[in-house]
């Protein structure tokens, strides 16, 4: 109990929060408040499908959709999966970057003469990098760093995969971070996240390098990425042209 102090017998404000009834309500709405986020912060977790970001166990076989929803299809890592009609997906396009980005260096060479096996763009730190194209992994580099030049061939943290198109080898590099669920085996739709662009490997700064070789994961017999992939680009892929996403 407490006692008035105001006039006419009424307690004030101030009075009432050093009250221990105050004490208790007060304890009483932060356990409610508390309970209540537990709750919803569990069914969340429990109604949320596996996203890209997520870590997948190994040993098993995955399909990656569009969204970034991972899904399980049997067999082995390594191998091809094998997939129903339901889940094998047609060929399909989608945009490597969220708008285009300019070329920094073009196929062929670098602005210095130096030999270049693909096209670079001057993609922000931190950009979303899809697939082009469907496909399965085929070699992946993670954990590089930047000013390692050396790490992953020069590409950084990369990742090769074949084109479930034309069975080329495509290489996207220079990865601030890959997916959890970029590993060898795994086969995904176009459109699906791979990860955030980067500096990593021989790089002088962020941006995304994108090479095409028909036949293996190397620079020997590397083609035109422009030739591959005709809807990321609106003009010649030439220095300081437009690259990456569909014409605005």
């Amino acid at each position: 109990m407490y006692r008035s102090r105001g006039r006419g017998g009424r307690a004030t404000l101030a009075d009432f929060l050093h009250t221990p009834m105050y004490r208790f309500i007060l304890l009483g709405l932060v356990g409610f408040c508390l309970g209540v986020f537990t709750v919803a912060w569990t069914m969340q977790a429990g109604a949320q499908p596996h996203r890209a970001r997520y870590a997948i166990p190994p040993g098993a076989a995955y399909h990656v959709r569009a969204s970034g929803e991972v899904v399980p299809v049997g067999g082995a890592a390594g191998s091809p999966p094998a997939m129903s009609a339901a889940t094998t997906p047609l060929p399909q396009h989608a945009n490597l970057l969220d708008h285009q980005y300019h070329v920094t260096s073009e196929f062929g060479h670098y602005p210095n003469g130096g030999p270049h096996y693909g096209l670079d763009l001057d993609a922000w730190l931190g950009t979303i990098l899809h697939a082009p194209v469907n496909g399965t992994v085929t070699e992946v580099q993670r954990d590089c760093v930047p000013g390692d030049q050396g790490c992953g061939k020069g590409w950084g943290t990369h990742v090769w995969f074949q084109s479930a198109e034309t069975g080329h080898y495509i290489l996207i590099g220079h990865f601030q971070r890959l997916n959890d669920w970029v590993q060898v085996g795994t086969t995904f739709d176009a459109g699906a996240p791979f990860g955030e662009s980067g500096s990593t490997g021989f790089s002088s700064g962020p941006h995304v390098h994108l090479q095409v070789n028909p036949d293996q994961m190397g620079n020997p017999g590397s083609t035109n990425p422009a030739w591959e992939f005709p809807w990321l680009h609106c003009a010649e892929p030439v220095l300081g042209a437009l690259f990456g996403a569909g014409c605005p």
